[in-house]
């Protein structure tokens, strides 16, 4: 099973699942706020997924799990 940071790429069709039990499912059009290494806070790094109901942004913290389509 993949590490859901290696999942969530840009171009990549993915489902993810959100702690709070949400499913949203699209294509990851962009992650930012990657530190480096010494200073990652998942909390900061943001998975931006965009499908045919819009665009949703959310933190890599809250993604319970991620996979592929």
């Amino acid at each position: 099973m993949e590490n859901k940071k290696d999942v969530l790429q840009p171009g990549r069709h993915v489902v993810l699942t959100l702690n709070n039990g949400e499913e949203f499912e699209g294509r990851v059009k962009s992650r930012s706020g990657i530190g480096e290494s010494g200073n990652y806070i998942p909390s900061q790094e943001i998975i931006k997924v965009e499908n045919h109901d819009g665009n949703i942004e959310v933190s890599l913290s809250a993604v319970k799990k991620a996979s592929e389509k």
